[in-house]
């Protein structure tokens, strides 16, 4: 797994897991190719550059957007339409082994698109979280 890049965070002098990096550090180890589920047009652009930087891109199968704004992922029920339609094209179309949620607002949506999907789908916060205590856990030893 090529591991997240740390970013020193001022005033705590503490580091700090980006969590995109992390779903995307973290999705070559589920094997295969990944694809996004992004928000908007905006979000594949920035994700785009950040993917080359890490040499992650050829690995990426497609970053798709669900066209809503942030308010409608989190509202619920157009977002779990979209999301669904999203990733059946990432896995359909672009072929695609593994998700990645591209907005900590599709959480709740996570493992009912796995099931629905039938492919691991990656939460951005969870990804952290994980690496975030695996980090902690090989400092204290």
């Amino acid at each position: 797994m090529i591991r997240p890049q740390m970013i020193p965070s001022e005033p705590y002098k503490r580091p700090v897991l980006d969590i995109a990096e992390c779903a995307i550090s973290t999705a070559p180890a589920r094997d295969g190719q990944f694809g996004i589920i992004s928000i908007l047009q905006n979000s594949i652009d920035r994700h785009a550059p950040h993917m080359r930087k890490r040499l992650l891109h050829q690995q990426c199968a497609g970053d798709r957007p669900l066209g809503l704004s942030v308010a409608e992922v989190e509202g619920g029920a157009v977002s779990f339409v979209c999301m669904a339609d999203v990733g059946r094209t990432l896995r359909d179309d672009d072929v695609a082994d593994v998700l990645i949620m591209g907005c900590t607002g599709m959480e709740r949506h996570r493992a009912s698109r796995e099931k629905e999907l039938g492919i691991p789908v990656i939460d951005p916060t969870q990804a952290a979280a994980s690496i975030g205590i695996c980090t902690l856990a090989m400092a204290g030893s």
